[in-house]
């Protein structure tokens, strides 16, 4: 079943999301081709306070890979 996943990130800038982004995909976004396992839709953008990540993932199990082996390594170096 696919899963919903937002992500309110209160105090980061534009600027912090694309240092992450390059260490992961080498680049400030993600092409198709780089496009992990299960993801289905992925949209990120500015909020009043900070920065948002909103996801669609086929399973709960996609979201929590992607997250232990490429988003924890990418900002424990950010």
């Amino acid at each position: 079943m696919a899963v919903g996943v937002l992500v309110m990130l209160p105090g980061v800038k534009k600027e912090q999301y694309t240092q992450v982004n390059e260490k992961m995909w080498g680049k400030a976004t993600m092409d198709s081709s780089q496009a992990p396992d299960g993801l289905i839709i992925h949209t990120a953008g500015p909020t009043q306070d900070g920065w948002y990540v909103s996801d669609v993932w086929e399973s709960k199990g996609d979201f929590a890979r992607f997250g232990h082996e490429k988003v924890q390594p990418a900002c424990r170096h950010s």
